[in-house]
């Protein structure tokens, strides 16, 4: 075999092997998985468990890894530790988003969450699903977190 060939056939296989590489590091980079972590905050008479017998209060909800289009359900109790009725409300806030590149910003438009109000009467223990949804198109996401307050 002369020579040049075999330079030529040696420059071809690197080259093929630069290409898979490459191939493979551009689909590996569009296949996000994001860790998400949320706190629970609840203020008022309200209490919020992993239980019904509501005997494990609820201070952080670990989502897990999360793919693109992806939704998460959980289900909490909320109890009336009150004397009167309430009107609950579940709200987020400080969202939180770091990118693989580092940068960290705040964000919803990729992420939602989902959880019901309603009235609350007293003595109640009322199991709730509190859902996260994770976009189709969200891209270049490490982890993410936010709060979650409950008010009644």
């Amino acid at each position: 075999m002369n020579k040049r060939l075999f330079s030529s056939i040696i420059v071809v296989a690197i080259l093929s092997l630069l290409t898979a590489f490459t191939v493979l590091i551009v689909f590996s980079s569009n296949v996000q998985r994001a860790l998400a972590g949320s706190g629970v905050l609840s203020y008022g008479a309200i209490g919020v468990y992993w239980d019904g017998n509501c005997t494990e209060k609820v201070v952080e909800i670990n989502w897990g890894v999360l793919e693109p289009g992806a939704s998460e359900p959980v289900t909490l109790y909320i109890r009336n530790e009150g004397t009167e009725p309430l009107a609950v409300a579940v709200t987020t806030s400080n969202w939180m988003v770091v990118t693989t590149s580092g940068a960290i910003y705040n964000e919803t438009e990729h992420i939602s969450f989902h959880a019901s109000n309603f009235t609350l009467p007293v003595d109640s223990v009322v199991p709730t699903e509190w859902t996260i949804t994770i976009s189709e198109n969200i891209r270049f996401v490490k982890n993410f977190s936010f709060d979650i307050t409950v008010w009644g």
